[in-house]
């Protein structure tokens, strides 16, 4: 796929619509005596899922709608989740797979018919996901067993089923580190929350318990990806699709926190002659990276501001806890030290951070609305100045063409870029960007 899309959709409606049911087309649409790398992610298995109860997209914010049953399946693959401006982004290989541990098998995934629920799902998602309350789950089950390879439904296809709200720990994680550095700033008056001004992507879009290219000791049942999938897989979603670049270069965030070794090598391998100065060490432990300022370039705005975001490495939350513990107070310092310098503001109005450059028109456009943009009058695009009111305008074909265009050249600069320094480059990596 070319990096010039002339598609009239805004960037981040576009990768919606197309990361919606790309697994789906992946093992349907693909040669029979061929199957496809992604393939690889139906050995996980299937998972009580949930759709919701009416259709369309809720009228409130929140994951936890009526919801009806909608059997085992497989999980679709995720967007980001949250603002697509949010100023901090948390950035990973892959996403997890709740239900896939005997503990969490009464997790329910979301499995929507509708594009906009799906688009609400996770827009609003912030630290919480949705499991059968246990004692439900439990009289639902009865004496059967369950777990990803278990097809038998959990009830009848669209039966109301109770839901509840579940804390996940990782998020909770992405929630400390804001706290955190808005106390140390004494920012008393701030809502500061993940979803808003923290957003979490992936580089690839489907799920699995973990990104597996060996056997694990303490679970060898786990599927396992040979090189050749791995490379097929990063191939199809990260070099081919883009979809993380081109959210990337939609959101623009001015932080960038990248959790755990394996996606800081994998990070760096994409991004490493896009740094400013000398690129991180891929193979230096955490603590080493975290105790270095190291600056991503996404390149020069059409009025010539310099479009840059502060990286920081920091081990896995949930997966190295101890690591992560250990480390902590150092990711807080680099926040805070971003915020000292001007790049991480507080906006007094909304009590949220300032937006990044860039427009957006994913809560609401020329096509739908899914809720109210809370930030609109600060958000400045990359294609200059707008009359009022924003709200008509920005879902105009016109400024729609314009800002993707933009968005377009930065991103096909920054892959060049990459490509041109990267002549003498040693170590291979699937993740390395290639024009």
């Amino acid at each position: 796929m070319s990096t010039e899309q002339t598609s009239l959709l805004p960037t981040e409606v576009e990768l919606a619509l197309e990361v919606m049911p790309c697994q789906a087309d992946r093992r349907v649409y693909e040669p029979a005596d061929h199957p496809h790398p992604c393939t690889y992610f139906a050995q996980w298995g299937v998972y009580h899922s949930y759709g919701y109860e009416a259709a369309g997209p809720p009228h409130t914010p929140g994951i936890q709608q009526t919801a009806v049953y909608r059997g085992k399946t497989a999980l679709v693959p995720e967007i980001l989740s949250g603002c697509r401006k949010a100023p901090l982004m948390a950035v990973g290989i892959n996403p997890n797979l709740p239900g896939y541990w005997p503990a969490t098998h009464n997790s329910v995934n979301p499995d929507f018919e509708n594009f906009l629920q799906y688009v609400h799902y996770f827009r609003y998602r912030s630290i919480q996901k949705l499991e059968i309350p246990e004692a439900s789950y439990k009289k639902l089950l009865g004496n059967r067993e369950d777990g990803p390879q278990v097809t038998t439904p959990l009830t009848n296809i669209g039966a109301e089923i109770p839901t509840q709200l579940i804390a996940m720990s990782m998020y909770e994680a992405y929630q400390g580190l804001l706290d955190d550095m808005a106390k140390q700033l004494g920012w008393g008056a701030h809502k500061l929350t993940v979803g808003e001004d923290l957003s979490y992507g992936n580089m690839v879009a489907c799920p699995s318990a973990k990104w597996l290219t060996r056997k694990d000791p303490k679970d060898p049942a786990m599927p396992v990806m040979s090189n050749a999938v791995m490379e097929g897989i990063v191939n199809e979603c990260f070099q081919s699709r883009q979809y993380f670049l081109r959210q990337l270069f939609q959101s623009l965030p001015v932080v960038l926190l990248v959790f755990s070794d394996a996606t800081a090598t994998a990070f760096i391998a994409a991004m490493e002659k896009n740094f400013v100065g000398k690129a991180p060490d891929p193979t230096a432990p955490i603590p080493t990276l975290l105790s270095q300022r190291f600056m991503l370039r996404y390149g020069q705005a059409a009025d010539g501001e310099d479009l840059q975001a502060r990286v920081i490495f920091t081990p896995h939350a949930t997966g190295d806890p101890q690591a992560f513990a250990a480390q902590r107070a150092k990711v807080i310092a680099a926040m805070v030290e971003e915020a000292k310098a001007g790049r991480i503001v507080l906006n007094p109005e909304t009590g949220h951070l300032a937006r990044p450059r860039g427009s957006c028109v994913f809560c609401g456009n020329a096509l739908y609305r899914i809720g109210p943009c809370d930030y609109e009058k600060e958000l400045k695009p990359l294609s200059g100045p707008l009359p009022q009111p924003l709200a008509e305008t920005r879902s105009r074909p016109e400024h729609v063409t314009r800002e993707k265009a933009e968005q377009q050249k930065l991103m096909k600069h920054f892959i060049e870029r990459g490509a041109e320094r990267r002549e003498k480059s040693a170590t291979p990596n699937p993740f390395r960007i290639v024009s």
